[in-house]
């Protein structure tokens, strides 16, 4: 799910040898500018990688790595583009894959749910349609700037807002700021919301 510029170490930390799909939140290129390096799995494979997003997200990635998704000296393509809606439910390799749209400031993002486990990164709010989505959630990944929101990204404020009002099981926040010291954010926390470290495993 998404490939920032860290991408590729992030893979080899965790031996992450194959990909049966990729998907993408939004166009961003903290979520997008390390698509270089998936390059080495459509070569594995010798067939492209899947790519999931809406059209608004996979038109400016298609423009901007062309050569992602071309021939292109008779290589690639690597990545094979798979439109999806805004709230489209999709299979990938038996997993049931519910997406949601969600507002991220002026823009927009995917948020989705597999199970009762939900990832809601780069947030500020959540559109009328996707609430339903939002109900009887174990696990929430959870985006959390700051103690206080900016205009594009959620702080604990809202985090705390939400839960009171969906309820989750736990709250794991993610997208933390520097501004954000671990320690001291942990005694700010109810006993069901943490941080995020890296490398951090999830059952889902």
């Amino acid at each position: 799910m998404d490939f920032g510029p860290d991408i590729k170490r992030q893979l080899m930390e965790h031996n992450v040898s194959k990909l049966d799909a990729v998907i993408c939140t939004h166009d961003h290129a903290d979520h997008s500018s390390g698509i270089d390096e998936l390059r080495v799995y459509g070569y594995n494979d010798s067939k492209p990688v899947k790519l999931y997003s809406n059209k608004k997200t996979l038109d400016p990635l298609e423009s901007r790595f062309p050569y992602m998704f071309k021939f292109h000296d008779d290589v690639g393509p690597f990545l094979k583009s798979e439109t999806i809606s805004n709230f489209e439910k999709i299979d990938i390799e038996g997993v049931t894959i519910q997406f949601f749209n969600q507002i991220h400031g002026s823009n927009s993002s995917l948020g989705f749910r597999i199970n009762d486990f939900v990832y809601s990164n780069d947030v500020t709010e959540f559109p009328h349609e996707a609430t339903k989505f939002l109900d009887g959630i174990n696990t929430w990944v959870l985006d959390c700037v700051d103690y206080k929101r900016t205009h594009a990204h959620a702080g604990l404020e809202e985090v705390l807002e939400w839960q009171k009002i969906y309820r989750p099981k736990e709250i794991l926040l993610t997208n933390l700021s520097h501004s954000l010291d671990y320690d001291e954010l942990k005694t700010k926390l109810p006993n069901n919301v943490e941080p995020c470290i890296d490398g951090l495993k999830i059952r889902i």
